[in-house]
């Protein structure tokens, strides 16, 4: 229930303070293959401005972290975690699936309105 109130609540400012709460509940995340969601990049997209992305995660650190590094502490953790999920991610086949993802990017994705946007939107779900 309580998972659930918060899956309908509106969510935080970014992804990574919606996880954060989601462990700070206690909830356990699990590694899952299923294709999840795809996700329609623009030059707005906060995930393509590195700055912006990294005040934000600061910020998060920042409030959550039991940790209280100053920001360069909190850099050198994200790059061990990044090293750490690259070296997974390699390991369990991941990359080659998220290959196959891009390889139809800048197709379209506009499934309620051509056939050719419903044809990737259905080979995105086969996945």
């Amino acid at each position: 229930r309580e998972a659930s109130a918060m899956l309908m609540a509106p969510p935080p400012a970014t992804k990574e303070e919606y996880f954060v709460r989601f462990a700070a509940r206690g909830k356990v995340f699990k590694h899952s293959r299923s294709l999840l969601g795809v996700f329609r990049w623009h030059g707005a997209n906060l995930s393509l401005q590195d700055d912006k992305r990294r005040n934000e995660r600061l910020r998060v650190q920042r409030t959550w972290s039991r940790l209280k590094l100053p920001d360069w502490g909190y850099d050198t953790l994200t790059e061990i975690y990044r090293t750490k999920r690259v070296t997974l991610k390699i390991l369990n086949g991941m990359y080659w699936r998220e290959w196959e993802i891009l390889r139809l990017a800048g197709r379209p994705t506009q499934w309620f309105r051509k056939e050719e946007g419903r044809a990737t939107c259905a080979r995105l779900l086969s996945f």
